[in-house]
C-alpha cells in the first residue's frame, strides 16, 4: 500500500518524466531536444540571460545549461556579447531564428499547459499551484 510520501514523489516523478518525454517528442520536428527548450523559452521571456541567471533562478542544471548554451550559440539560434571562454556571467540573446523557434516551443508549452489543465476549473488551477508551491517552500525549510 502506498503512503502519502510514495504517492506524491510516484506522481512527481511520473510528471517530471512525463514533461520529458513530451518534449524529446516535439522538439524532434525540428532537431532539437529537450534540454535546449528551457534555454530558448527563458530568453524568449527575459529577452538576455546569463548562464548563472538560469542556474540560479530557473533551477537547471549547470553543465546542462552550459552545453545547451554552446549547442545553440554553434547553430545560430543565440548569440552572446562576450567572446571570453568562460562566458558564466555575459549575456546571451536570442537571434532572429532563435526568436522564431522559441515562439514555437512556447505554443507548443502553452498548448501542452491548455491541454493538461483542461478539465480542471480557474479555481482548481490555482488551488493546485498554490499547493505545490508551499510544498516547495516547506521541503526548502526542511533541507536547510
Amino acid at each position: 500500500m502506498a503512503t502519502g510520501y510514495n504517492n506524491f514523489k510516484i506522481l512527481i516523478t511520473k510528471i517530471s518524466r512525463q514533461i520529458h518525454q513530451i518534449e524529446e517528442h516535439e522538439m524532434r520536428a525540428i532537431n532539437l531536444k529537450s534540454q535546449h527548450i528551457s534555454c530558448l523559452y527563458y530568453l524568449l521571456l527575459s529577452e538576455k540571460l546569463r548562464a548563472k541567471d538560469i542556474v540560479d533562478y530557473y533551477l537547471e542544471d549547470k553543465g546542462q545549461v552550459s552545453r545547451s548554451l554552446d549547442f545553440l550559440e554553434k547553430n545560430g539560434y543565440i548569440v552572446c556579447e562576450s567572446t571570453a571562454q568562460k562566458r558564466y556571467n555575459a549575456y546571451y540573446y536570442l537571434t532572429d531564428k532563435g526568436k522564431e523557434i522559441a515562439k514555437y516551443v512556447e505554443e507548443k508549452i502553452d498548448e501542452i499547459v491548455f491541454k493538461v489543465s483542461d478539465s480542471l476549473s480557474e479555481k482548481e488551477r490555482i488551488v493546485m499551484y498554490k499547493c505545490l508551491s508551499t510544498i516547495s517552500k516547506n521541503l526548502e525549510k526542511i533541507k536547510e
